[in-house]
This record gives C-alpha cells, structure tokens and sequence, in this order.
C-alpha cells in the first residue's frame, strides 16, 4: 500500500473527497471514499481523517462515465473540476485484469493505475486510450 498526506477533506455523510500528496511529492490528487464508520453533516469536520494526517491506500479509477481510443497518443491526467475527483485521463492499456478492469500507463498517476467499468470494453494492451470517470 501506498503512503499519503491528506492535505485537505470535505466531507459529506459519509463520502469524504481528499486532497492527498504521496509521501515523494510527486502525485498530487483528489480522491473520494467512503467512511462507514463516521457520518457528518456537509462542512463537518472529521475526527476520524484530518489534515495533516498519513494515510494508507491505493488509488484506481472508478465510475468511469466515458471512454474511447485516443488516437493522437500520450499519457497524463487532468481533474478539471476545483476540489473534486472527477478525471480526464489519457492512458496506455498496459494489462486486461477482467472484463472490467484494465491496467493502464498514466504519466503523473501510475505506471498500473487500475481502472474499472461498469460494462466490458474493446481494448488490447498497447491501446492509447481516454477515459473520463468521476472518481479517483
């Protein structure tokens, strides 16, 4: 498991978006998960998770929203949208796990960042792919 610092949360029942930085300073990112053992109000403060604590993980792309070959090639990722885990990413299939689950070449992210759809898809590894996806 990976290392982070949780740099900001915002909280919301219990979905929580993090702001994480790995223990490097390489991989700066938005997050969501789930904390079933705390419920709060939007805009309470966790006592569970709190900035500036390390937490333990890893990270995948899930509810992935849209998806095609990218045909103009090259990797890296965008979160557009300020404070959410919402991805624009550009990948390279680097293995087919299951019917829905790739592993994928993201510069910035992971050289085997998982990715999981809702539904199969038609790629072959060394496919240059885009993906959109609500979550990190």
């Amino acid at each position: 498991m990976k290392k982070f610092l949780v740099e900001e949360i915002i909280s919301d029942g219990y979905e929580r978006h993090v702001h994480l930085q790995d223990m490097s300073g390489k991989l700066n990112v938005w997050a969501s998960f789930i904390e079933c053992e705390e419920y709060l109000e939007e805009g309470v403060q966790s006592s569970i998770i709190v900035p500036g604590n390390c937490v333990s993980g890893e990270i995948s792309i899930v509810l992935v929203t849209n998806y095609d070959k990218n045909m103009e090639g090259g990797t890296g990722f965008q979160q557009p949208i300020k404070k959410s885990p919402h991805i624009n990413a550009y990948a390279v299939v680097v293995s087919l796990a299951d019917e829905n689950t790739i592993l994928c070449k993201i510069d910035g992210l992971s050289n085997e960042m998982k990715v999981e759809y809702e539904k199969s898809f038609d790629f072959k590894v060394g496919d240059n792919i885009k993906i959109r996806a609500f979550s990190i």
